[in-house]
């Protein structure tokens, strides 16, 4: 029996843990809760048209085709390894071909740190067990979202990243690459810094009631009382 005593109550605690039994599976159901919430929160914010418009965008800047699940596709990091040197060569010198894990996560780590060297913020990262353990693809997503705003900024011109109801637009012509997604309202656009923001629209202007002139179309006198329906000086009408 384990001399150790459990931290909640003065019961022989189980070998190798801190409590007995009963605390035991009270923390374990409190963890699970947690992890639990977790889990619904970031099921809450993903998007399926905003993942699959991110992947037809990786599709026209690496020039090859994924598969549909984005984790699958980009877990070995060899891809994203691949977008990084086609939106700037030569970012990353070596990717390695394995099947291995830790072999993967080496490709991912090199292409995360590319992503810093060209002055991404650390908070638009995601960690390695976001991607390769699939544990939280929107953070994934958001990160590539923000690798095609950065590209834009640092004057890449090839495919931009341009989400609008499921569609990814290569820039520069009339082509559209359409992703097979529902239209809805853009969840994330991302502009090129060079171009010149909308402009802003002036409001209608107000119609004028009948006989509204400030002078006398006949004479030139200036109208005294906007009430007044005739020019007091030839006696035209307003």
């Amino acid at each position: 029996m384990s001399s150790v005593r459990c931290a909640n109550c003065s019961k022989p605690a189980l070998a190798g843990k801190l409590h007995c039994l009963d605390h035991h599976k009270e923390q374990a159901n409190y963890a699970y809760g947690m992890d639990h919430d977790l889990q619904q929160k970031m099921a809450a914010k993903f998007d399926p048209a905003k993942v699959e418009a991110v992947r037809v965008w990786i599709e026209a800047v690496t020039k090859r085709k994924l598969e549909s699940d984005l984790q699958a596709a980009l877990k070995s990091g060899v891809v994203l390894c691949e977008l990084m040197n086609a939106i700037w060569p030569g970012s990353i010198s070596k990717i390695q071909q394995s099947s291995m894990p830790f072999v993967q996560r080496e490709n991912i780590v090199a292409y995360l740190n590319a992503c810093k060297a060209k002055g991404m913020r650390e908070t638009d990262l995601f960690v390695t067990g976001d991607l390769f353990e699939g544990a939280n693809m929107v953070s994934v997503v958001d990160q590539l979202c923000a690798l095609g705003y950065l590209a834009a900024s640092k004057g890449y011109n090839g495919p931009k990243l341009l989400i609008k109801g499921g569609a990814v637009q290569v820039a520069g012509g009339a082509t559209t690459v359409k992703a097979p997604a529902p239209a809805q309202v853009p969840l994330y656009e991302q502009r090129s810094p060079a171009a010149s923001p909308p402009a802003a629209s002036s409001p209608p202007a107000a119609a004028s009631p009948a006989g509204g002139a400030k002078f006398c179309g006949n004479c030139g006198s200036k109208r005294a009382d906007m009430s007044l329906k005739f020019c007091g000086n030839c006696g035209n009408k307003f």
